[in-house]
């Protein structure tokens, strides 16, 4: 029998090791099943982690919310961005603008989850530093 792992099973995966390779975040509670959600501090918007089972993958989305004076000032620094972030995406839709990074895996097989909760922690610490850099917020 194949032991599959729930939404609040990974997310307790990703919070464990969040706090252990980046104490300096807040790692509350998940706000949603599918989704977390990382507040910055002093910034408006946030990051809200992803796990999905169809498409199989994680991602993470730096929100900008509507603000379209933010969202200009970062996309002028896509290029450089899209170097240091490689398949870093731009969106927008009703909940303002966001930038995102996916990586395909199935967070409900116990052989994938820590790479997968290692990997969102470690790319929302680099996008948090990474685009923060040039978000005028």
């Amino acid at each position: 029998m194949t032991t599959t792992i729930t939404f609040d099973q990974f997310w307790a995966i990703v919070r464990a090791i969040g706090s252990e390779r980046h104490p300096a975040s807040t790692w509350s509670e998940p706000t949603a099943t599918y989704s977390y959600t990382l507040k910055f501090t002093g910034r408006a918007g946030g990051l809200e982690m992803r796990a999905s089972r169809n498409p199989q993958q994680v991602s993470i989305d730096y929100y900008l919310n509507n603000d379209e004076r933010r969202y200009e000032a970062i996309r002028q620094h896509l290029s450089d961005l899209n170097s240091l972030l490689p398949g870093l995406t731009t969106h927008q839709d009703g909940n303002g603008y966001q930038l995102r990074m996916k990586h395909d895996g199935d967070f409900t097989d116990p052989e994938q989850q820590a790479r997968l909760a290692r990997w969102l922690v470690d790319t929302a610490a680099r996008m948090e530093r990474v685009i923060g850099k040039h978000d005028p917020a």
